[in-house]
Parts: structure tokens; sequence; C-alpha cells
């Protein structure tokens, strides 16, 4: 896709690898959405960002599934989003990559009306420099996936900022504000490595159950409703 600004009134559907060139602008109507069948590189500049974003109201997201090569993001901001539900096909994120190795940095993802603002399933993943704001569930979930997400800020989140299922990973210098349940959710046999971070007006810091382990180091929980650690 060669830069520019672009409206999408159907949905993407891509049997490969799609590059997106930087100084690009994607306007989706209502009922579009972005599948590709492969790879997804965006990778814009600090100066010339690549944006998806709502024509008028809301979209319906990205999905990138079973790619044989990494996925990478860079500089880009992703707003007004529903999660990618059509037909049978129903997801629970906004953005999702299922068996899609992904590398992320500075990425803005805001305004989410989805059970998850990004879901990662079964990939690896390299998570730089993000900022999730205004969800109305979880910032991002992660499904038997392994990877570290580090530099990155989670805004009035309605749900977990993280939450992990069957996942190794390593959070670093992360902040969360204004999370309505966890900071972090660790379950199902999970394992995390917890530093230099710091959560405030959450419900709960950190939980760990289901049998998983965390390791929380040179981190602060403020103002929390429930817990710090649980």
């Amino acid at each position: 896709i060669n830069p520019g600004d672009w409206a999408v009134d159907e949905p993407i559907i891509v049997n490969g690898n799609l590059i997106i060139s930087p100084n690009t602008t994607l306007s989706f109507a209502n009922d579009s959405y972005m599948i590709v069948k492969g790879a997804l590189s965006a990778i814009g500049k600090n100066t010339s960002p690549i944006s998806f974003r709502a024509k008028n109201d809301k979209w319906r997201g990205i999905y990138v599934l079973n790619a044989k090569s990494k996925s990478k993001l860079r500089y880009v901001n992703i707003s007004d989003v529903l999660a990618l539900e059509t037909g049978l096909l129903k997801l629970t994120g906004a953005v999702n990559f299922y068996r899609s190795d992904i590398e992320m940095e500075n990425i803005k993802i805001e305004n989410i009306d989805a059970e998850d603002g990004i879901n990662i399933i079964e990939s690896l993943f390299s998570l730089n420099s993000l900022l999730v704001t205004n969800a109305i569930s979880d910032g991002i979930d992660f499904d038997f996936s392994n990877g570290d997400i580090t530099h990155s800020n989670f805004i009035n989140i309605g749900g977990d900022a993280l939450d992990f299922s069957g996942s190794n990973a390593l959070v670093s210098h992360v902040n969360v504000k204004n999370a309505r349940d966890k900071a972090i959710s660790v379950g199902e046999n999970s394992q995390v490595d917890i530093n230099l971070s710091y959560f405030k007006d959450i419900g709960v810091g950190v939980a760990s159950k289901d049998g998983s382990k965390v390791k929380l180091s040179q981190s602060t929980v403020e103002d929390y409703k429930l817990h710090a650690r649980i």
C-alpha cells in the first residue's frame, strides 16, 4: 500500500505478506477490516507514521495469521476500533496475531471497544514503547505466547492491562494508570518476570493464579482498590 490517504469501504483480505508504506492513512468504514494471511510490515517513521482509523465511528480491526516470517509494526497509530467479528469469525481482539511472530515499537492504540486491545496467540513477541489507552476491557491478552514488553504505558483500561495465559514473558519499565481490574494478570501456568514497573489507581497490582510463577522486583504499586499482590 503506497503512501497517501485511503478510504477503505470494503474488507481488505490478503493471501500473503502485506507491506504498508510510511505516511499512509487507512480510514475504514464501519464494517471494514484487514485480514493478512501472512506477515504484516507497517514500518512508519516518527515524522511520517502509519495510521489505521475509522472513517466515521468505528471499524473492525486487524487479523494477522499463520505468517511464515515476522510481522513488524513501527510508528503506527490505531484508533476507534472494535473486535473483529464477521460471519463465523469472532475474535476477541481489535488487533490479533495468531501463530504470527510480532515485533512492535512506538505503537499507539486508543479508543478500543473490544475484549482485548491486542490479542497475541501462539506467537513470539517483542513489544517496545506502546501506548494503550481508553480500552473498555483488557489492554493486551497473551495466550500461549513468549516474549518481552518494555517501556510501555497503559492508561484508562476497563479490565486487565496485561493478561497472560500459558505464556512466558519479561515485563520491564511498564506503567499502568487507572486500570479497573488488574495491572498484570498471570494465569494458566505462565511464568512472568516483572521489574522496574509502576502501577497506580488499579484494582489489583499483580495476580498470579493457576500454577503460575511471578517474580516482581524494583516496582511500585500505589492506590490499589483491592490488593497490591495476590
